[in-house]
């Protein structure tokens, strides 16, 4: 026998309508196989918060229990004669619902509502073959990452690498997360990305020191190496050598003033030499420069 809630007309569980129901469920014979889950209205066997479930009973859960009857909280088989079905409760969006929140931005409540739905993603795996039940959990689960790829490409700045591991961070299947990202293209949005490093650090770095940064930019955004080298050749970019000149000796004025505090001669200029060549300039600009400064 399986009671599928729905019982009384109230959203909240009615003290009085609620009792109803139990006396009438004691009236049955103990010897029937009772189940149940809930429904829209109650009485609720199941605690939730904010909708979602915790993975504990509330009180007439715990009475129900008690009366023998079995509260679903996890898929159940039951087998007869060499056949069986599964029962199984509608809770899977609990985990779908919380699972876009990292464990440091819940508090207790809610992660046991996290840890619960990740308890129950492990038994929607155990239904032998029952592929409806978990394709169409995998379908809300890939229909919602492939609304966030597609809202990344509109007005994110985030390469697949960088989604793949924040999703995988929040519980994400792996497989639907590599399906989803495997269907989009990240060279225009690197492209993108690209065009708005260079208009930040255009002009205050040498040529070699300002692709060194745009390619690192990328590369920590999610961007492959292949798609940040093909997004800055897409830019390019020409060096102005006048302004790289400029900046090469404001360079210098500064190293000059730390270094010429402990070494001289030589030493001082191998230092200068180290420290220029470090921040991107060219060598044989750096000899250039040193022979007029010093």
């Amino acid at each position: 026998m399986l009671f599928t809630g729905d019982m009384n007309k109230y959203e909240i569980s009615d003290a009085t309508s609620s009792e109803a129901v139990l006396d009438i469920i004691k009236g049955i014979n103990n010897n029937t196989l009772m189940y149940w889950v809930d429904g829209n209205t109650g009485p609720f066997a199941c605690e939730t918060i904010d909708g979602s479930y915790t993975g504990e009973l509330t009180e007439s859960g715990n009475k129900l229990e008690s009366m023998g009857v079995n509260v679903l909280l996890l898929p159940e088989k039951i087998e007869k004669n060499g056949e069986y079905i599964w029962l199984v409760p509608e809770l899977c969006r609990t985990e779908l619902e919380m699972q876009y929140f990292s464990i440091d931005e819940m508090n207790e409540q809610y992660k046991k509502i996290s840890m619960f739905g990740k308890n129950l993603e492990k038994w929607y795996e155990q239904l032998n073959g029952n592929k409806k039940i978990k394709k169409d959990h995998w379908i809300d689960d890939y229909k919602l990452l492939e609304s966030l790829a597609q809202q990344n490409l509109n007005s994110g700045d985030k390469g697949a690498y960088v989604l793949k591991q924040k999703w995988l961070q929040k519980g994400c299947n792996k497989q639907i997360i590599d399906d989803v990202l495997s269907q989009f293209d990240f060279s225009e949005i690197a492209i993108k990305v690209a065009s708005k490093l260079l208009r930040k650090y255009q002009g205050k770095l040498p040529s070699k020191a300002l692709k060194d940064k745009l390619t690192q930019s990328l590369i920590n955004k999610g961007f492959s190496f292949q798609e940040s080298k093909l997004a800055i050749d897409h830019l390019e970019l020409e060096a102005d050598e006048e302004n790289e000149q400029a900046l090469l000796y404001k360079e210098i004025d500064k190293q000059y003033q730390k270094f010429s505090k402990k070494y001289d001669g030589y030493e001082l200029k191998q230092r200068l030499t180290q420290a220029l060549a470090r921040k991107g300039y060219d060598f044989d600009a750096i000899a250039s420069a040193l022979r007029e400064y010093l």
